[in-house]
Order: C-alpha cells, then sequence, then structure tokens
C-alpha cells in the first residue's frame, strides 16, 4: 500500500476524548461533512456520497484504546483506501494526532487520487478540530 496523504497536528485536548470521538463510526459524519451526503450506519460500517456521485463504504478494521483507530473501504468503491488514525498522549491534555491515507494503486492511478486523498485529509482534520472545539490555525 502506498501512502497518499499523512499529516501530524498537535490537538490541545486529551487523547482519551480523541480516541472517543474516533471509535464511534457514527461520528464521522460530522468529522466528514465538507463534500459527504446521504449517511447510513450499521454496526461498524458507514456509506455515504462522496463530491455529489462516489457511493463510499467504510468499515472500522480496528480499535486500539487511546492508542490507533484503522478504517477502510470494503465492497465497491471507486478507490478502495485505508485510514490510520495514531493518537500518542503528550500530556493529560495534549494529544498528538497522526492520520495516515494508503491506497494499493498503480503508480498512475496513485497520481490521480493523491490531490482528493490530500483534500479528504485535510477535511478531517478540520472536522476533527470543529468538533473537538478547536480553533484551527492555517495548515
Amino acid at each position: 500500500m502506498k501512502t497518499l496523504a499523512e499529516q501530524t497536528v498537535l490537538l490541545p485536548i486529551s487523547v482519551t476524548k480523541v480516541y472517543k470521538l474516533l471509535s464511534k463510526i457514527e461520528n464521522y459524519a460530522g468529522l466528514l461533512k465538507a463534500h459527504t451526503k446521504d449517511w447510513t450506519f450499521e454496526g461498524d460500517t458507514c456509506s455515504f456520497i462522496y463530491d455529489g456521485s462516489t457511493l463510499t463504504k467504510l468499515k472500522m478494521f480496528e480499535s486500539l484504546k487511546n492508542e490507533k483507530v484503522v478504517l477502510g473501504t470494503f465492497g465497491t468503491n471507486t478507490v478502495n483506501f485505508d485510514m490510520e488514525f495514531l493518537m500518542f498522549k503528550i500530556d493529560r491534555k495534549r494529544t498528538n494526532f497522526k492520520i495516515v491515507i494508503k491506497a494499493d494503486l498503480n503508480p498512475i492511478m496513485a497520481s490521480m487520487a493523491s490531490s482528493s486523498m490530500e483534500e479528504l485529509k485535510n477535511d478531517f482534520i478540520q472536522g476533527l478540530k470543529t468538533t473537538l472545539g478547536i480553533e484551527s490555525e492555517e495548515q
């Protein structure tokens, strides 16, 4: 799998609050609302329309308390990808958060998808900060 987008940000909030938000797939509608609509949820899976035309289905594959959450596409999708969220406790009120988006694509498809995945990453980080009540500075 090739990394298409990756970023680490410092969040002035406890790792417990970050993990609690990310470990429930129903919270992702708020985190990804910039380009998505028509969300449905069922257990550890969800589906939605991305950018008005692309059906995307996500499943939670791994959840390690206060450390890691891994989501990925399943079934038929335009682009299959994984999103890995890593959380590192700095102290009681600060968390290093890392998002990594990977896909198993040939080099041509990877270059075509990388800008969309960068946009997804940026939207996700902004949604995370907004949902957690953190004011965002320019990235």
